[in-house]
């Protein structure tokens, strides 16, 4: 057994007293300096577990936020698809309406065409009754 004092060791082997417990000094100085490198490594190990417990709540806290941002980012292309979808349909509804605007608009000539022939019929119908009075 090595006690260390002052940075000599020394080696001293314990007597056994009447009843089988060790009573020599080096070995109750022993016991004493076991004892104080029990309570260093409590306030160094203490800390220690403090800042790994911070570090696991930074990295839950970390892995939280990732599966936020996963979680949004595959909303928000969701919402994309969905947005694109319409874009596409808005269009076709555009196309489809400037196609009817334009079938209005021949429609419209064709009926104006309509009225003026009706017109002209109309007028010829007149000239050729009064044609056929006179004669």
């Amino acid at each position: 057994m090595c006690v260390k004092t002052d940075g000599v060791a020394e080696y001293e082997k314990p007597v056994d007293g009447l009843d089988g417990e060790r009573s020599s000094l080096a070995y109750i100085q022993l016991e004493k300096h076991n004892e104080r490198l029990k309570e260093a490594l409590i306030r160094y190990v203490t800390p220690l577990k403090q800042r790994w417990n911070v570090d696991d709540r930074l990295r839950d806290l970390s892995s939280d936020n990732e599966k936020e941002s996963k979680s949004k980012i595959s909303d928000l292309e969701k919402e994309l698809s969905t947005l694109g979808d319409a874009q596409s349909r808005l269009e076709l509804s555009e196309a489809k309406l400037a196609n009817a605007e334009t079938q209005v608009e021949d429609l419209k000539l064709q009926l104006d065409d309509a009225l003026g022939a009706e017109d002209l019929l109309e007028q010829l119908t007149e000239r050729n009754l009064q044609m056929s009075e006179v004669s």
